[in-house]
């Protein structure tokens, strides 16, 4: 059965989408989550399934261009993947640069009152740092954070690669500074764990930088 119809091409169901692409049917299911992404496809007429793993997020157009150079190499299509991909990365270059414009450094004041522990019960434990600027220690990632103002509210945001742009939001629990994460459909909150004084800036900036 072909599914719940989404385009004239493309129908989804039993969690497979199943597209036609200039003729070609394509099966599979994507997606991307908080710090990592993954896709899953076949060429049920040719017999030939991709898997492709990543320790990102965010990879949609990468995944379709290597979809596209798949069909090229397999039905010597038009040559198109490639030039798709320079679209892509700089269109990306240019959405980084332009969320980065509206980042500002952490305040001092905002800094010095959210150093300390801070944990998840899913998710483990997190610490911010203050020295002149707001750090990130997150198991083994690090990252300076930035901060977005938005109205009375401010979200912090994590600046390193693999996890770059993850948004925390400043918030409260029981009188004391917590910070909230929604991923998806899931919401995260890490509370305080230990008194909020000020703490010493990792020892450690790789990848923050």
């Amino acid at each position: 059965a072909p599914g719940i119809k989404i385009t004239d091409k493309m129908s989804y169901g039993l969690g497979m989408f199943v597209e036609d692409l200039a003729g070609v049917t394509v099966l599979g299911h994507g997606g991307n989550n908080m710090g990592f992404s993954s896709d899953l496809w076949f060429l049920p007429d040719v017999g030939v399934g991709v898997v492709l793993l990543f320790n990102v997020q965010d990879t949609s157009d990468f995944r379709r261009v290597v979809k596209r150079r798949a069909l090229e190499l397999i039905f010597d299509a038009a040559p198109k993947a490639e030039g798709q991909l320079e679209y892509a990365v700089q269109r990306t270059k240019e959405a980084r640069a332009e969320a980065m414009a509206r980042l500002a450094p952490v305040d001092p004041e905002l800094g010095e009152r959210l150093a300390g522990r801070y944990a998840d019960p899913n998710l483990g434990a997190l610490v911010l740092a203050w020295n002149g600027s707001l750090w990130a220690e997150f198991g083994e990632y690090r990252s300076e954070l930035l901060m977005q103002r938005e109205g009375e509210g401010v979200t912090l945001v994590t600046k390193a690669p693999p996890l770059a742009g993850l948004p925390l939001v400043v918030t409260e629990e029981g009188g004391r500074p917590a910070l909230a994460l929604d991923a998806d459909q899931t919401r995260y909150l890490f509370k305080a764990v230990v008194p909020q004084e000020a703490t010493a800036q990792p020892t450690s900036t790789a990848g923050g930088r």
